[in-house]
C-alpha cells in the first residue's frame, strides 16, 4: 500500500508481517508517545535549551476558545517530538514499524525539528538530482542497462 504521509513523503509503509501499514506522523501511538516525550521535562535534543511547556500547550490549539485563529499556533519554540532515527532511514532498513516507538522519539523545539527535517529532505533531493540513490551509489545509466 502506498502511503502519502505529510511533508510530501510517499512510498510503501510497512509494519510487521501481516499487520496494517504503519502510520508515520499521525495516529494514536504517535500522539501518545509524542506527548510523553515532550512533557518529560527534558531539554531540546538539538539545541539543549529548555522547552516551554506552557507555550507548547497553547501552541497546539489552532483556534482560541472565542473562535479566532491562535497567533501562537505552531510557535517555533513550542515542543515537538523529533525522530532520533529518521523515517527515511527506518524505511530503508525495513523497520518502519519502529518509527513511533518511545525509544525513537526525543523532545525538540519545532524550529530545531523543522531545520533537521529540511536538511535531510534537501540531502535526498540533491542526491536524486545527481543521479544517486539514497545509499550514495549512482544509479546505472540507460546506456549501461541496454548492453
Amino acid at each position: 500500500m502506498e502511503g502519502t504521509g505529510r511533508g510530501g513523503s510517499s512510498g510503501p509503509l510497512h509494519g510487521p508481517a501481516g499487520s496494517r501499514p504503519a502510520r508515520v506522523r499521525n495516529g494514536a501511538v504517535y500522539q501518545r508517545n509524542a506527548r510523553i516525550t515532550v512533557y518529560s521535562g527534558r531539554p531540546c535534543a538539538r539545541c539543549q535549551q529548555p522547552i516551554d511547556l506552557e507555550l507548547t500547550k497553547r501552541a497546539g490549539k489552532r483556534y482560541l476558545p472565542n473562535g479566532q485563529p491562535n497567533p501562537e499556533y505552531m510557535h517555533r519554540m513550542a515542543g515537538t517530538a523529533g525522530h532520533i532515527v529518521s523515517v527515511h532511514e527506518l524505511r530503508l532498513r525495513g523497520e518502519l514499524h519502529r518509527v513511533n516507538e518511545l525509544s525513537n522519539l526525543q523532545p525538540e523545539h519545532r524550529a530545531c525539528n523543522s531545520s533537521e527535517g529540511g536538511r535531510i529532505g534537501a540531502m535526498l533531493t540533491n542526491a536524486r538530482r545527481r543521479g544517486q540513490t539514497s545509499t550514495g551509489m549512482r544509479e546505472p545509466s540507460q546506456e549501461w542497462l541496454s548492453l
